[in-house]
């Protein structure tokens, strides 16, 4: 568990506003298959990078949709 946060976090790390749509794209399919305790965890960066980077607000509030449907 803990490398798949220093993964996490690494990502967070290296998203910008080039990369937020692939990377946000990725997250978003892991959490299918992610485990319950690390779902938490992932959708709280996904939402924050969201905050972050979002190229438009209709992008932002999908993508958080999404995010919670997933969860």
């Amino acid at each position: 568990m803990q490398i798949k946060k220093q993964a996490l976090d690494l990502i967070y790390k290296i998203t910008n506003d080039t990369n937020v749509k692939s990377i946000v794209k990725e997250l978003t399919n892991h959490l299918l298959s992610a485990d319950t305790e690390f779902k938490k965890e992932l959708s709280n960066k996904i939402c924050q990078i969201c905050e972050k980077y979002a190229p438009n607000k209709k992008w932002h509030i999908d993508t958080v949709v999404k995010v919670l449907t997933l969860t």
